[in-house]
């Protein structure tokens, strides 16, 4: 009996011995398997989900489509502004009049018909200007050594018309078809031709003006001007035509003949207006044109 029964306890232990086995090798299983399944679920599906999330070459196209869609749209509103055509503004008047008296571009269309100013080009008329404007912005210059030094010029272009001009040429006279102000190319500067037979002429600047019409046409500033010239004689002068004064035998003022160009301004509708074209760019005016309009 006794060795039946320790035969029966060793087998029982066995027994047990190898359940516990098999119970612990099912527990490395199970714990296997929940591992893959977390890195499963925590990497690779993540994953997918970031790409399924990326934007697909399609969504790429559409998307570049619609910018170019809009910037299309944002050039067809630009063109649409740049063929418009508008009246300016009262601000925008006075502004580019400012500009006008400032620089004194009337006197570079005194004598021509019209007149054009393109980048690069120094025009017979950018020098009249020219000296115009240095005798109202230039104290450095007396009347035994007269002269226009190249960097003054260089600055006076560059804000009146927007660029310098690539060469310096000389003058001449429109009344007698002589050089009036050469350019010394030693000195870089210019000089006045003492030979030059002096001549009665307008005189720099104007008295005052009237605006016939101002408007915007695309990207240019058209304005159709008639000018007021006071000599101090017994004439004066609407843009290029001479009038008597008629106001106490010549002896009248300034502010009197102002005063009377505007009560009779319209017995000169019929006179010969001035069109002066400009750009703005940088918020800055530009002369291109100017035309005596018969």
């Amino acid at each position: 009996m006794d060795n039946n029964e320790n035969i029966n306890n060793v087998t029982n232990a066995e027994k047990k011995k190898n359940g516990n086995k098999i119970l612990i090798a099912c527990l490395f299983v199970i714990i296997a398997i929940l591992s893959a399944a977390v890195v499963y679920f925590a990497f690779f599906k993540d994953k997918g989900e970031k790409e399924n999330t990326k934007p697909s070459s399609n969504t790429k196209e559409n998307s570049n489509t619609k910018k170019e869609n809009n910037n299309t749209k944002k050039e067809d509103n630009n063109s649409k502004t740049d063929n418009t055509s508008r009246e300016l503004k009262d601000g925008e008047v006075e502004e580019i009049m400012a500009v006008i008296k400032k620089y004194y571009l009337l006197d570079a269309a005194d004598y021509e018909k019209k007149v054009n100013y393109t980048n690069g080009t120094l025009t017979n008329n950018m020098i009249d200007a020219l000296v115009s404007y240095n005798a109202s912005n230039s104290n450095s210059n007396s009347s035994e050594d007269w002269h226009i030094d190249k960097s003054f010029a260089d600055e006076y272009f560059k804000k009146a018309f927007g660029y310098t001009p690539k060469n310096y040429i000389d003058s001449r006279c429109p009344v007698e078809d002589e050089v009036l102000y050469k350019y010394d190319t030693v000195n870089e500067r210019y000089i006045y031709n003492e030979d030059h037979p002096g001549h009665g002429g307008l005189g720099s600047g104007f008295s005052d003006y009237i605006v016939k019409s101002a408007k915007k046409e695309g990207n240019q500033y058209i304005l159709s001007i008639i000018f007021f010239h006071y000599s101090g004689d017994c004439s004066y002068a609407v843009n290029n035509e001479l009038f008597e004064s008629t106001i106490d035998e010549c002896e009248a003022g300034e502010e009197d003949m102002i005063k009377e160009f505007r009560k009779h301004k319209d017995e000169y509708s019929n006179v010969s207006p001035f069109e002066f074209v400009f750009v703005k760019e940088n918020g800055n005016y530009y002369l291109r044109s100017t035309e005596l309009k018969k």
